[in-house]
């Protein structure tokens, strides 16, 4: 039940403009039952939406300090999950750009958290946030743009998450 409580899914697609919220697991079958026999309820979802919102993509760039300074490797997480476990990429992004401000290193090294992920509609018609972040960035990975040669990629997602388990038991330990 808990992992039902506030989540807003599927992102991928606009607003339908139609309600649409997760049923806890213990409520399912008798939600089912009601429908089959033709049940009416009634249905108040309480939300705030703010038409013309903004979201923000951070990245920063650590320069490189040898002969493939022209190069480089993209580090990129996002924010837009529904739980700790899909929020948590930034931990390790900003552990590598911590590691990069204070140890010289060959390649230059650009760090991309995009606000957005999967929100397609929201931030580009095809592809995702990252997507979106490359077509206006091309300096920071095409060498066609007059920019860098982008060699390598590293996608921050889900750490920590071996397997999907709901019923863990609810001590305070991980």
């Amino acid at each position: 039940d808990d992992e039902a409580r506030g989540q807003y899914l599927p992102f991928t697609r606009p607003h339908q403009g139609v309600p649409a919220v997760w049923v806890p697991e213990s409520e399912g079958d008798r939600i089912l039952a009601a429908a089959r026999r033709g049940d009416q309820a009634t249905l108040t979802l309480e939300a705030t939406r703010h038409h013309g919102a903004t979201m923000d993509t951070v990245w920063a760039v650590s320069p490189g300090a040898g002969p493939h300074a022209d190069e480089s490797i993209l580090v990129v997480t996002h924010s837009d999950g529904g739980n700790a476990i899909e929020e948590n990429g930034h931990i390790g992004l900003l552990a590598l750009a911590q590691d990069a401000a204070t140890i010289p290193h060959d390649r230059t090294i650009v760090f991309v958290l995009t606000a957005g992920h999967l929100r397609i509609p929201a931030v580009t018609l095809h592809g995702q946030a990252t997507t979106a972040w490359l077509q206006a960035h091309p300096e920071m990975w095409d060498a066609d743009a007059a920019g860098l040669t982008a060699v390598a990629g590293l996608v921050i997602e889900h750490l920590g998450a071996r397997r999907r388990r709901d019923d863990f038991p609810r001590t305070g330990h991980a």
